[in-house]
């Protein structure tokens, strides 16, 4: 499957996005776009891309943004990191890299795609959002999450830091299919013997599992990404050994 990821790092869920992106074997990753997109992100990001030889195009909503956008955690886990100039406007590498095979996964506020939208050419085949909510009333309650359990409604930062901006790409005749991954949803981590056998391979011919200061391996990920991990039945899933 082609795959372009929209992404921010001020928790560490799209970061470890970017990782199962880059090492799962039925994915293509073609390009990351960064919000807002300061050096460090880049830094960040490049950083990662280097563990899977990964020379594809990184896209930055405003590069000459000088918030801090990276969060402690990943400076913690994977030791520090230099920022990077190397990048281009998000829109254009949205552009050049999104077509009717590609599934566009957005991760963040939709900013660099509302921003890619404004260009007449683009178009997507394919619209992944992490965002909204199906709780109470939709989601029987043994499948509920704890923490949402008896919830009809949640906020979600993705899609509320501009409603206007969702509007638009909603209605949006460029964008093919469009699926939302609910706060519900994305809580939540499957993670398996199976799927640790699938990408293991991968991960050690990058270098990854290795990489000074970064304790990078199935086991870190999958407990530090969610601590409660469990199935879309509600079952628990033990990490890999």
């Amino acid at each position: 499957m082609d795959v372009v990821w929209d992404m921010e790092t001020e928790d560490p869920d799209d970061f470890l996005t970017l990782l199962l992106l880059c090492g799962h074997p039925g994915v293509r990753l073609k390009a990351v776009t960064i919000y807002p997109g300061t050096p460090e992100q880049v830094g960040l990001v490049r950083h990662a891309l280097d563990w899977f030889e990964s020379e594809i195009p990184v896209g930055a909503f405003d590069p000459g943004c000088s918030q801090q956008a990276v969060s402690p955690w990943h400076y913690r886990a994977y030791g520090k990191i230099g920022p990077s100039f190397d990048v281009a406007p998000a829109e254009e590498v949205l552009l050049n890299h999104c077509d009717a095979q590609t599934t566009l996964i957005t991760g963040a506020p939709l900013h660099n795609l509302i921003a890619a939208l404004k260009i007449p050419a683009f178009h997507i085949g394919r619209w992944v959002c992490q965002g909204g909510f199906a709780g109470e009333g939709v989601v029987p309650s043994r499948d509920q999450l704890a923490q949402f359990a008896g919830y009809s409604t949640c906020p979600t930062y993705n899609l509320s830091a501009s409603p206007p901006a969702v509007v638009s790409a909603l209605n949006d005749e460029r964008i093919g299919t469009r699926r939302f991954v609910g706060k519900n949803v994305c809580h939540g981590v499957v993670y398996d013997p199976a799927h640790s056998r699938r990408t293991r391979p991968r991960l050690l011919r990058s270098g990854a599992s290795s990489s000074p200061g970064s304790d990078w391996g199935e086991r870190r990920t999958a407990r530090q990404a969610q601590p409660e991990c469990v199935r879309p039945s509600g079952l628990p899933v033990q990490p890999s050994p």
